[in-house]
């Protein structure tokens, strides 16, 4: 393990060390950390150890005090979570969210849709077996008007798609979506 650009090292007492000053860590780290990581820090066991996290590692028994960044998809056992948007839904039929669908029979899409004067919120439930879908639809009433915005699903290949068909252009569709 290498340390770089540190401001003091304290001498070891009992099994730690102490480094205070901006520091560069390459190599393993183990035991415990007060502080903020910047860039991408991999660690086989993040028991109780506080980090920004690249690739497949296991959170076991961790808890996080602050803010969690996912930048792809979070897998919850046999289900997973993912955040979607489209900001610029315009006249026609477009993608929202394109997500596989795997060994899951089901998806809810949590929505939000608006044009910056109308708003509406709901759930898009949607289930699946083989090459047949079936969806249906709860909501908020609208405040404003969001009748021009009709929310389906479709399978396409591996994928179940949320899609939204407007009326006009302009709209925000927002959404997290649950597949079990």
């Amino acid at each position: 393990m290498s340390i770089l650009k540190v401001n003091t090292i304290q001498p070891f007492s009992g099994t730690s060390v102490q480094i205070t000053g901006q520091s560069v860590i390459s190599g393993s780290f183990s035991g415990s950390f007060e502080g903020n990581f910047d860039g991408t820090v991999e660690f086989v066991d993040l028991t109780g150890k506080p980090t920004l996290i690249s690739g497949s590692n296991q959170l076991a028994g961790t808890s996080i005090d602050g803010g969690l960044t996912v930048n792809t998809t979070l897998g919850i056992l046999s289900a997973s979570l993912d955040y979607n948007q489209n900001i610029d839904v315009d006249t026609g039929t477009e993608t929202i969210a394109s997500i596989a669908t795997g060994s899951h029979m089901s998806a809810f899409f949590d929505y939000v849709v608006t044009d910056g004067t109308s708003v509406r919120a709901g759930t898009l439930m949607s289930a699946w077996i083989g090459s047949t879908v079936t969806y249906a639809e709860t909501s908020t009433q609208d405040i404003g008007d969001t009748s021009g915005v009709d929310l389906t699903t479709a399978l396409n290949g591996g994928n179940i798609e949320l899609k939204a068909t407007t009326t006009s252009d302009n709209w925000s569709v927002k959404t997290v979506s649950k597949l079990i």
